[in-house]
């Protein structure tokens, strides 16, 4: 302890432009002291310096904070007036001294001394009330300032943490507007308390630089006689007590627009209402605190913007046939990936025996595959829909046919996982336009294969009969008259699976036909190896 703080102490001494005008000494399980840096031709600024015992390692992603004590208001400082820097990792102290002092100094050249603002938007600085957000995305609507009335919005789910609860919300409309998320989300009915008022303030609601308004009277000006009117009005009306979501827009830039969320009790609306003239009154906010709720951005290319599918592929129509050890992944996969549209189709139950290789919960058990995964999904994105089909009619006389060939004419891709031959059969009497991939596994996962198009079925045969490596079925599950079933760990699967879509992705988004291709497992000095091999 004592070495590192004479080592503070010395290499703060000696920093150019720098003054160490408290020695640092240990507090609060910290390392605590304070600096004085030039600034010339500004003011010289003051710091507060914490470094915590682990240096030169971090307890988290900021490893020393510099509290600003100047009354300044510039970009990149925290809400608790720390500057933003974040210094590259050095196990070495002293080196990462270096760093630190480097950073520090060029936030003071960059946005202190020459006030520089970044390209891109940095957003604002608020204390939160309570726990858990608001997600809002993209509305087909060109809001204009002054613009208010209703939104509404839902609770996605409530999450016990200790003694409280973690609650998030999904806002559904902001006026007349739709949020941009999928079917499922609006088709659930809100609740009685679950409608607020929207207003679109244009400009942001701060007080300085980055930081929001503490209190009502500080917004004052940016809200219309209107809109406090419409408050006043709630305020005063003699109904039951609710809290009461107040919705702010703003412009971050031409194209986007951000949402900070105001929460109040009706009976607290700190409006209050002064009559100038006959029949005519003036409103305004009264010096009270201001209790904002966290909003989160959840637009589309946002929410996949760190890796998504092909638009090819996430914006088409897909049936996934056969939903167990291969379907459920290859289902979250595409989720994942932001495809919007996904169709399930499976006749059969979650088991316990599915749940070690497949996309299962113990919960789930004896629930339709199709609806334990469906809801999986749901939870994983708000902007897919999932819907259910009952499995394919192979009734081929006139009338069924015609009602067979219409579903499978309704989809863009038709993914075949199950170990239902027949339905091979059925694609190629019925020829649907669909691009349709059967995806199947060998015994002991050693290849996946990947046949394309609706006359698979001697391709994979044949395909299957050729690889070396195929066992035959040899695992019961359990006594009674069953089938036996294929060997295959979630990872061998899943490890496959990947690469599979990684292989079908690559090509549509280079517009290649897919083709058929098999997903081989090479062991060599005992390292595992996959490769793909087209047909």
């Amino acid at each position: 302890m004592e070495e590192k703080i004479s080592i503070l102490n010395s290499f703060w001494s000696s920093c150019a432009d720098i003054k160490l005008v408290k020695e640092f000494e240990l507090q609060e399980n910290c390392f605590w002291g304070s600096i004085q840096m030039d600034a010339t031709p500004k003011n010289s600024l003051l710091f507060d310096v914490k470094v915590p015992l682990s240096y030169p390692l971090s307890n988290d992603s900021i490893s020393i904070r510099f509290y600003c004590k100047n009354d300044i208001s510039f970009s990149h400082i925290n809400d608790d007036n720390s500057i933003c820097i974040l210094t590259p990792k050095d196990n070495n102290f002293e080196s990462r001294l270096k760093h630190e002092e480097r950073l520090l100094k060029e936030w003071r050249n960059i946005y202190y001394i020459e006030e520089k603002r970044d390209d891109r938007y940095e957003y604002l600085i608020a204390d939160y009330y309570g726990n858990g957000a608001f997600f809002f995305t993209d509305v087909e609507h060109d809001f204009k300032k002054g613009e208010f009335g209703e939104f509404t919005f839902i609770k996605l789910s409530e999450i016990p943490l200790l003694d409280e609860y973690i609650c998030n919300y999904y806002i559904k409309t902001i006026g007349t507007n739709k949020c941009q998320w999928a079917n499922m989300i609006h088709s659930k009915q809100n609740d009685s308390n679950s409608i607020g008022i929207f207003y679109f303030i244009e400009e942001e609601p701060v007080v300085k630089c980055r930081w929001t308004a503490k209190k009502w009277n500080e917004i004052n000006a940016l809200f219309n006689q209107q809109l406090k009117k419409r408050l006043y009005d709630i305020k005063t009306n003699n109904g039951k007590n609710f809290l009461l979501h107040l919705l702010l827009g703003y412009k971050i830039s031409s194209t986007e627009i951000h949402w900070q969320m105001i929460q109040v009790e009706k009976n607290e609306i700190p409006v209050k209402g002064q009559k100038i003239a006959t029949n005519y009154y003036e409103y305004d906010f009264e010096k009270k605190p201001i209790h904002w709720a966290k909003t989160v951005n959840c637009s589309y290319n946002r929410y996949f913007g760190r890796g998504a599918l092909p638009y090819e592929l996430a914006e088409k129509r897909i049936l996934i046939i056969g939903v167990g050890a291969i379907g459920s992944s290859l289902a979250k996969i595409l989720t994942r990936g932001g495809a919007r549209n996904i169709t399930l189709c499976d006749i059969d139950s979650v088991e316990t025996g599915n749940i070690c290789r497949s996309e299962y919960l113990i919960s789930q058990v004896q629930c339709p595959k199709v609806y334990a995964l469906g809801s999986q999904l749901n939870s994983i994105s708000p902007f897919v829909d999932i819907n259910i089909i009952p499995p394919t009619d192979k009734r081929l006389d006139t009338e069924y046919r015609k009602r067979t060939t219409e579903t499978l004419e309704s989809f863009d891709y038709i993914f075949d996982c199950s170990s239902d031959s027949e339905l091979a059969y059925i694609f190629h009497k019925l020829k649907p336009h669909a691009c349709i991939i059967n995806i199947s596994i060998s015994n002991k996962a050693n290849e996946m294969v990947c046949s394309v198009g609706f006359d698979f079925a001697h391709e994979k045969a044949l395909i299957f009969r050729n690889l070396e490596t195929t066992e035959d079925l040899s695992f019961y599950e359990g006594t009674g008259c069953w089938n036996p079933t294929f060997e295959a760990s979630f990872y061998d699967i899943n490890g496959m699976l990947n690469l599979t879509i990684q292989n079908i992705a690559n090509k549509i988004s280079n517009r290649i036909p897919v083709s058929t291709f098999v997903v081989k497992k090479q062991i060599s000095n005992n390292s595992i190896n996959l490769i793909t091999v087209d047909y």
